[in-house]
């Protein structure tokens, strides 16, 4: 038997391309994957907006738990939620440190919306 080197060292060559081409491949895959994962994610992923909900009168007024900027008023929980989406279109809002008496109403109403939803 004789041994070729020149031989050897082409089919390691070629080896290793076909081995960096199988590899490079792979993780394209999988790279293409997780990338439209994470997008997937971030596109179903709301930014959120706390408020304060605070009754004067028959009126509810909105304002940003975290700097106390006026966000919407209405009046009523469904007037308030279709104003907060016509100004803060993409984001979702959630209510915080309201008193017990407002809360009580505003859940009361979101059954009813439920209800008839």
């Amino acid at each position: 038997m004789d041994f070729d080197v020149g031989s050897f060292f082409v089919g390691v060559i070629a080896g290793l391309a076909l081995a960096y081409y199988i590899i490079h491949q792979i993780g394209r895959m999988i790279f293409t994957r997780l990338e439209a994962a994470v997008a997937a994610e971030l596109d179903t992923k709301k930014e959120r907006i706390e408020m304060k909900v605070s009754k004067l009168g028959d009126i509810y007024y909105a304002h940003r738990a975290d700097t106390d900027d006026f966000v919407c008023q209405g009046a009523d929980l469904a007037e308030l939620k279709r104003r907060f989406a016509e100004r803060f279109p993409g984001y979702d809002g959630s209510m915080v440190g309201v008193s017990a008496e407002t809360h009580a109403e505003l859940l009361k109403q979101k059954q009813e919306l439920t209800k008839t939803a």
